[in-house]
């Protein structure tokens, strides 16, 4: 059954980056990069090393990887922690254009929650979150958004990189079929098992 189709309000979601190995040098500083021997997911805002202003605490890019346990390395009231969106319904994850690749997550420890924006989305950060699955949506499909107002979800497909540079972050794709263009940006395939984890292998 495809997740969009189920309803089992609330749910918590992340949006994230998946970062090619052989691109990463120019993105990640050593601590992260030392890792990097597979694709990587990561937050696509927090992607190098940072300074916290209230705790001078320093951080470095979370990994995230399904049904791991991923804590925050800070926390404070107004900063810090683990960014993710509250949705009224699984419905409502079709509100982030392009969605991409979203991992379903749920919060641990204190959580903090924002004012509630449009289309039933509401941004807060966690102590800790639990990685449940992660979802695949076909970046081009998604752009612009169809007109039936749903994105394509994907349990297989394609890795690839930018049709307009080269950032070292790797965007699902359907296939060649429907987006011949790409042939020459493809890196990886991928497919989404029914527990929520995800393979990759070289094409």
């Amino acid at each position: 059954m495809n997740l969009l189709d189920q309803e089992k309000p609330p749910i918590f979601f992340k949006q994230l980056a998946l970062l090619d190995p052989k691109e990463s040098s120019s993105l990640s500083r050593a601590p992260i990069r030392a890792r990097l021997e597979s694709p990587t997911f990561i937050s696509p805002i927090r992607r190098t090393d940072g300074w916290c202003r209230d705790c001078e605490v320093g951080f470095n890019p979370l990994v995230y990887q399904v049904h791991a346990l991923i804590q925050a390395q800070h926390f404070h009231r107004t900063s810090g922690g683990i960014y993710c969106w509250r949705a009224g319904q699984v419905e409502n994850i079709q509100n982030i254009t392009p969605p991409g690749w979203i991992a379903l997550v749920s919060p641990q420890g204190d959580i903090s929650y924002d004012s509630e924006c449009s289309g039933g989305l509401t941004p807060c950060r966690s102590e800790a979150v639990r990685v449940d699955r992660m979802l695949g949506f076909c970046n081009e499909c998604s752009i612009p958004k169809p007109s039936s107002g749903v994105y394509k979800e994907i349990k297989e497909g394609l890795a690839v990189l930018s049709l307009w540079g080269n950032d070292g972050l790797l965007s699902p794709l359907c296939g060649l079929e429907k987006h011949p263009k790409y042939e020459p940006k493809v890196r990886l395939g991928f497919h989404i098992g029914e527990d929520g984890h995800i393979g990759f292998y070289y094409p």
